[in-house]
């Protein structure tokens, strides 16, 4: 049963998964290079797709550019880092928050 619920998901780019350090289900992108990242957003009831999904695109892309801002402040020099920006920007465009 959630493999079918998996695969709802994926068809929208995103990857649930269960935490058993935390006891919840966890979203993220199911994309390169964005899958690399640790940004995840916790929901409660997988079944709720519709609404899920609605969530995800609400706030993943706003917590994704701060986790990406944060490790090119880190690691300056890193072009990988600034070409997944670059990336990010094309994909959300410049109005993420």
């Amino acid at each position: 049963m959630m493999k079918q619920w998996k695969e709802k998901y994926l068809l929208s780019g995103i990857e649930i998964y269960y935490c058993h350090y935390d006891v919840t289900w966890k979203m993220h992108s199911s994309e390169k290079p964005f899958s690399t990242y640790q940004t995840f957003i916790a929901i409660s009831d997988v079944t709720d797709l519709d609404n899920n999904i609605a969530l995800y695109k609400r706030e993943y892309p706003g917590l994704l550019r701060s986790e990406m801002q944060k490790m090119i402040e880190t690691y300056p020099n890193d072009r990988e880092f600034k070409d997944n920006y670059r990336k990010f920007l094309r994909k959300f465009g410049g109005g993420a928050k």
